[in-house]
């Protein structure tokens, strides 16, 4: 299956033209595409074999993208994300998936998890980088009894690295296995870091 990436949708090049030093900027949130970070997918295809899957903040779509492309069982990816870039950037990955792909345009809470069908084996948490939001995300994951592996974006983030110290995610019980990256944002490199954590 080919890779997409959505920044070569003409909605996606209108959003990095138009908000080049602006506050919705492609970057913050926005994984790189390269072969570093499909590497972590792969890998992390290999240990979870995921089916059906919870992404937690999609933005524009790399992340989805990339469990599509390198989960090979994949059956179903719900993603939950309130803003409206990523409300445009899922009918481009709507064309391309189809029914395997459910776009939820609403946070991922308690409430509306309901929308979700059939049992899910995996999440991915790439939300809100306040410490109280990853706490809750967290949690709200495991109550899923299915899912046995979350993976998280920005741990380098100082309000996700509070909420797994919080939560003890660090644990050796919870198996954690960390992969580093570079992105690029706001003309800067930053350092960017992706956990697998075991529930």
């Amino acid at each position: 299956m080919k890779l997409i990436d959505p920044l070569d949708s003409d909605f996606q090049k209108y959003v990095y033209e138009t908000h080049k030093d602006g506050h919705v900027r492609i970057g913050w949130g926005s994984l790189p595409t390269d072969e570093t970070v499909r590497n972590v997918f792969r890998e992390v295809n290999e240990i979870v074999k995921p089916k059906r899957v919870i992404e937690v903040g999609m933005f524009v779509g790399h992340s989805t993208s990339m469990m599509f492309d390198h989960f090979d069982q994949l059956e179903k990816l719900y993603s939950f994300d309130p803003n409206m870039v990523s409300y445009e950037a899922a009918k481009v990955l709507k064309e391309e998936y189809g029914t395997r792909f459910a776009f939820l345009n609403m946070p991922f809470s308690s409430k509306h998890i309901i929308e979700v069908d059939g049992d899910i084996d995996f999440i991915y948490i790439d939300g809100h980088h306040a410490k109280q939001s990853v706490m809750y995300d967290i949690q709200q994951a495991q109550q899923f009894k299915k899912v046995k592996y979350i993976l998280m974006d920005n741990l380098e983030h100082h309000g996700v690295a509070e909420a797994c110290k919080a939560l003890a995610m660090y644990k050796l019980e919870h198996e954690p296995r960390y992969w580093m990256y570079t992105a690029y944002h706001k003309n800067r490199l930053k350092p960017g870091i992706l956990g697998l954590f075991k529930l």
